[in-house]
């Protein structure tokens, strides 16, 4: 099943006029490198071209003609993945690139990505609604992926555009042959009572799903859509029941048809991003989302999931734009101003962090994580009054929190003096209360006890925090050094040979071999008495 190959003298072309129009633009160096890359890729020595194309890119990153250029030669030098970056990094620079988009899209297909090709060209098609050629490749996308009806659609359309499209005939006679329901005669009579009894399942499932029986619902929209498939809304909720049940490949089919029918339903484009950040696939759910905003660009969920994943995947240059945007759109939505605190003090701008922080406070109150923040800034400026001011206020709303009683307990742990040390085990005894088998806490509350030289009680709380982490190698160590204050020798033999196992490259390993060979000395002198 061919596409239509426009993108091949799209492409050429497009070279030519980018060598026309930009090379005055700019330096004599990137000049020189603009016209190698370019009599390169003419001579079709594709590898020298990608090397002069990624020399132009370091000196003109933004540029997204560059990007663009060097995914063209990536995607004649048969690189399909380099390709794919290059022309969403020009798509991102510059949000309209339809050339760089059309390229993308015939890639996605040359590597049968069905779904991500279909996410391309449903894009281009709300651009550019009378261009048969883009329809044409919608229609086989659609085809490939089982969707006949919206195939069959697609097909149709591009005959209206363009009566006598040899492809298209030839690929809607193929399918009307092989789903003889979906011909055009046998769909008028099945759509009035189909439609009527897909409504009503449709409600059924709705039902079901405000009172929260995820199975039943499920069958209910299942049903719906089989009676008619055109029905967006029910894919929609299957999507979303899906993610909500942990079923995150299903919600991506239920979603994907969702979206087919109706290409600027933001929701489902959401809950798609949702379903890849859940399979683990960060770099397509930021490509969904950032597709999302084309549509709708002050969706305030889907920017803040975007400032999300930027963040996490440590970008936060992109992160803090996005953050910023939504501010400037709703500074109240969620902790928006809470995740611009945390990147600004990650940049290594304190004074815009606090500032953020504070304001987040302002707006809501109980905002522990921002208190806390403010309280570990203040502290580690000396301003021990003013941390504990802020921390009580987290206290005030978050008593039962043991990461916060943690928190503080690390602070005072850090501080000299008995009255610290004290207050320190104050908090670690709060949050093991509440969280009897906090490791972190188990094994902090363990040092304090092993430096009062309480070393029972240490002994014990390394051994319940490696219960619940035995691949700590530092509890490992520090149950060794307990256990050598009390005398077990070989209990300590034990402990510090599994620290080294897991901590082979130790900065004190050379140090605790020779405590190993010193307690195996002593029990070999005990047992030859």
């Amino acid at each position: 099943m061919g596409t239509q190959r426009r993108s091949r003298p799209l492409i050429k072309t497009y070279f030519l006029l980018t060598f026309l129009i930009t090379p005055a633009l700019f330096a004599a160096d990137s000049r020189d490198l603009e016209q190698k890359a370019y009599q390169a890729y003419t001579r079709r020595n594709y590898p020298e071209a990608i090397r002069h194309y990624q020399a132009l890119q370091k000196l003109r990153p933004m540029d997204a003609e560059i990007w663009y250029n060097l995914g063209v030669v990536y995607h004649y030098n048969k690189q399909p993945q380099q390709a794919i970056t290059a022309y969403r990094q020009a798509i991102e620079l510059k949000t309209d690139y339809f050339d760089a988009y059309n390229n993308l899209g015939v890639v996605y297909i040359e590597t049968k990505s069905w779904d991500r090709a279909i996410e391309v060209y449903r894009f281009i098609v709300r651009q550019r609604t009378e261009d048969p050629d883009v329809w044409f490749n919608l229609g086989v996308c659609y085809a490939q992926s089982n969707m006949p009806e919206k195939a069959m659609d697609a097909f149709r359309k591009v005959l209206a555009l363009q009566p006598g499209h040899p492809g298209a005939q030839q690929q809607l006679k193929q399918l009307e042959k092989k789903y003889p329901r979906l011909s055009p005669a046998n769909l008028e009579k099945q759509d009035s009572a189909h439609s009527t009894e897909a409504l009503r399942l449709y409600e059924t499932g709705n039902q079901f799903k405000a009172q929260k029986k995820w199975k039943e619902a499920i069958q209910a929209y299942q049903k719906s859509v089989q009676y008619d498939p055109r029905l967006s809304e029910a894919h929609y909720q299957l999507g979303w029941i899906f993610n909500q049940t942990g079923n995150h490949h299903a919600a991506l089919a239920a979603l994907v048809q969702a979206v087919a029918l109706v290409p600027t339903h933001v929701s489902a484009h959401h809950q798609m991003a949702i379903s890849y950040e859940r399979l683990g696939q960060h770099g397509k759910a930021l490509e969904i989302l950032n597709n999302l905003l084309m549509i709708r660009s002050d969706y305030a969920p889907a920017l803040y999931d975007l400032g999300r994943l930027y963040e996490e995947s440590n970008q936060p240059e992109q992160a803090i734009r996005v953050f910023e945007q939504l501010g400037k759109q709703d500074k109240s939505y969620s902790d928006t101003l809470y995740h611009l605190g945390k990147l600004h003090l990650q940049q290594n701008n304190p004074d815009l962090a606090e500032a953020y922080f504070h304001e987040s406070t302002r707006l809501k109150p109980n905002l522990v994580t921002a208190w806390i923040q403010l309280g570990k800034m203040a502290w580690q400026t000396g301003q021990t009054e003013k941390a504990q001011e802020y921390f009580n206020q987290a206290l005030k709303y978050s008593p039962q929190n043991p990461e916060l009683h943690y928190t503080l307990a690390s602070m005072y742990f850090q501080s000299s003096g008995s009255e610290s040390q004290t207050r320190s085990m104050t908090y670690l005894n709060q949050a093991l209360n509440i969280n009897p088998t906090y490791t972190d806490a188990l094994a902090l509350r363990g040092v304090l006890h092993y430096n009062a030289q309480r070393y029972p009680q240490a002994i014990q709380d390394f051994q319940n925090a490696l219960r619940q982490d035995s691949q700590r190698a530092d509890l490992q160590r520090n149950l060794g050094l307990a256990q050598v204050k009390t005398g077990q020798a070989q209990a300590a033999i034990q402990a510090f040979e599994s620290y080294l196992k897991l901590e082979p490259n130790a900065t004190d390993r050379v140090t605790i071999q020779k405590l190993v060979q010193e307690l195996k000395l002593v029990l070999q002198k005990k047992s030859s008495r």
